[in-house]
């Protein structure tokens, strides 16, 4: 009986993989445990392996591909038999876009900078008004007009939208780039003009232009060329905007001297040569153990509680060809 072959979680946070390389042809003869294909996650480049004995009756993606997780990728089955139906069955399946992080706690990837002036759908699905001609320069190149002057009712004065920090709650700020809208043309209805959440709902309403990235992309020049991201880098980006758009940072930068440190790691090379332990393991340890002698640098917000952890968790980036992994 044939059986169909979908794409697999390959990681934790994975909703997408990209097809790198086929590993079998259709017609080849597959046992369970083989691989099958190279698929590139948002972390690593891993195989993807049968769970089936029998002969590849179809290869419904191609290499490069971008396919979502759970979609149908391949029919495995006997020679010659019918998978007619599998076919029809799984073909949106096997098309289907791959999975967006759209909710709010997961991405906060800004709006992409080739983004066209189509307004997108607003969270409905109802379709938003398309941006204005009028809002492009005629001449230069299509460079953006400068963004509508609003007026502070601090003081009076009016001053153009993106000249200056756009003063905006941190749930609207979020609201507008999960939205793909540019919110220094949202006029806030809030204390001296601050643009918050009714005046985002508001303008998914009426249609506010969006693609405030392309807009700046337009003053700058034209695209000189268009580097398509690997998994593992929408994913950096996306969670490097998200890091800095939700937890509060704050940098300390101290002088210390390190001879000890050196003498230590020194007499922990020479009692055992094999560890190869270096100052950065050391300084590892050593916050661990601080946070771990403090409670309350371990709480985590939890919105009406403070959870505090019961262990210490130290992230280190280490660099790749493409990207980096923690």
């Amino acid at each position: 009986m044939a059986t169909k072959v979908n794409l697999l979680q390959l990681s934790p946070t994975m909703s997408e993989g990209r097809i790198v390389k086929w590993l079998v042809s259709e017609g080849d003869d597959v046992t369970s445990g083989q691989p099958i294909a190279e698929v590139e996650t948002d972390k690593a480049v891993m195989e993807q392996e049968s769970f089936e004995d029998g002969k590849v009756l179809k290869i419904l993606q191609k290499e490069g591909d971008k396919v979502a997780v759970e979609a149908l990728i391949m029919v495995i089955g006997e020679d010659g038999e019918d998978i007619s139906s599998i076919l029809s069955e799984g073909g949106s399946s096997a098309s289907k876009p791959a999975k967006s992080e759209d909710k709010p706690a997961e991405s906060a990837a800004p709006p992409a900078a080739s983004q066209k002036q189509s307004g997108g759908r607003d969270r409905a699905g109802r379709q938003r008004a398309p941006r204005p001609a009028s809002d492009y320069a005629s001449s230069g190149g299509g460079s953006a007009k400068p963004a509508p002057a609003r007026k502070d009712e601090g003081n009076g004065h009016a001053r153009p939208a993106n000249s200056a920090r756009v003063v905006a709650s941190p749930l609207a700020k979020k609201m507008a780039i999960d939205e793909g809208l540019d919110i220094a043309r949202i006029e806030g209805s809030g204390p001296r003009g601050r643009v918050i959440r009714r005046d985002v709902e508001k303008a998914l309403q009426e249609g506010v232009p969006t693609g405030g990235a392309a807009s700046v992309g337009a003053a700058v020049g034209e695209v000189d060329e268009v580097i398509e991201l690997s998994g593992m880098r929408s994913t950096i980006a996306r969670r490097l905007v998200e890091s800095k758009q939700t937890v509060p940072h704050f940098q300390l930068t101290i002088e210390v001297r390190g001879e000890k440190l050196i003498e230590l790691q020194q007499k922990i090379r020479e009692a055992k040569p094999e560890s190869k332990v270096s100052i950065t393991h050391i300084l590892i340890k050593a916050m661990a153990s601080t946070l771990m002698r403090h409670k309350w640098v371990r709480g985590q917000w939890a919105g009406d509680s403070i959870n505090i952890m019961s262990g210490a968790h130290i992230s280190i980036a280490v660099a790749l060809e493409d990207g980096l992994v923690t």
